[in-house]
């Protein structure tokens, strides 16, 4: 399903499971967890038309981010354990940042946002 909600073009995906800082190259080596995750926001990139490389790639630790910005709280995922993982364009523009919501446990897409 596509929504726009305030100037927020939002594909929702919804299957799920109960249930900062991002982290540096060494400690993503290290997590296979957040490794994985990353992995899947990049095949959902990839799904909705977009290249990952041509992204700066952010793991929201504590989904700092997610909890501070003006995207309503969607009621679908509170029972979700989901990591929100953000694409900043690498070239310069107004826009164009992507959100990626992963479920946790399954690695399954849950959101995917692209903000303008």
């Amino acid at each position: 399903m596509l929504l726009v909600i305030g100037g927020i073009v939002c594909t929702l995906v919804m299957s799920c499971h109960p249930a900062g800082l991002p982290p540096t190259r060494g400690e993503l080596q290290t997590d296979p967890q957040k490794r994985q995750i990353i992995l899947a926001a990049n095949a959902a990139v990839l799904r909705h038309g977009y290249s990952p490389k041509e992204y700066h790639v952010t793991y929201d630790q504590g989904n700092a981010m997610w909890k501070s910005s003006a995207v309503l709280p969607d009621p679908r995922l509170s029972d979700c354990d989901f990591q929100l993982i953000r694409y900043r364009p690498r070239a310069e523009q107004f826009g164009g940042e992507l959100w990626v919501l992963v479920d946790r446990n399954t690695r399954q897409e849950l959101r995917f946002l692209r903000l303008q």
